[in-house]
């Protein structure tokens, strides 16, 4: 297909690349461009081959998962979807913005699903680059003292917080949503540090 997406398997185990190859076999609109047992090569083909789409395992020899992606950094990077046989390191994947976290042996339909979300990325990549920025934001946030307070300007109205307050933000087409007490404002204009 010409628009097939681009995939890259990468896991150390013949047996664990075999099975998500056969799992791409049941999806004809991704191809699978090429295969890699180790960070190393991992880093070199997905930049080569220009990628859409990363299988990647954790624990593999010449570099981890997290060192392949570290490597490619945030402007090259496909859509990573992680698949391991540890369910310990789904939140650090999850930090480093991958689509999914899928755990050995892969089912068909968590696969589906992954590949769907992966799918879901590809097709709005403003919406992975907001994800990043407002993790940026929240990560700045997170180190003001405590008794820094953010005022949140919606409309006529100004809300104070302190920055401790603040749980998560969420965007919503030009406004930022900041959950913060259990409650939400949303920052029409400004939120001023």
């Amino acid at each position: 297909m010409p628009d097939a997406l681009r995939a890259v398997i990468v896991d150390d185990e013949p047996l664990g690349r075999r099975a998500i190859r056969q799992q791409l076999e049941r999806h004809p609109s991704v191809r699978l461009v090429t295969e890699c047992d180790n960070g190393r090569d991992a880093i070199l083909a997905i930049r080569e081959q220009d990628a859409d789409i990363v299988f990647l395992d954790i624990q593999m020899p010449l570099g981890n998962g997290f060192d392949v992606v570290e490597a490619i950094g945030d402007r090259a990077r496909p859509v990573v979807v992680f698949v391991t046989a540890h369910d310990e390191h789904a939140v650090r994947a999850f930090q480093v913005h991958a689509a999914d976290y899928l755990l050995k042996p892969i089912d068909d339909a968590r696969f589906d699903e992954a590949l769907e979300r992966a799918r879901q990325r590809l097709a709005s990549p403003n919406a992975d680059e907001l994800a990043r920025r407002l993790h940026a934001v929240v990560r700045d946030l997170t180190g003001f003292a405590r008794g820094r307070r953010v005022t949140i300007r919606d409309g006529p109205k100004l809300h104070f917080l302190w920055a401790g307050e603040i749980e998560w933000l969420e965007a919503e087409g030009n406004y930022v949503r900041v959950h913060a007490g259990g409650g939400v404002r949303v920052a029409r204009r400004q939120v001023v540090c």
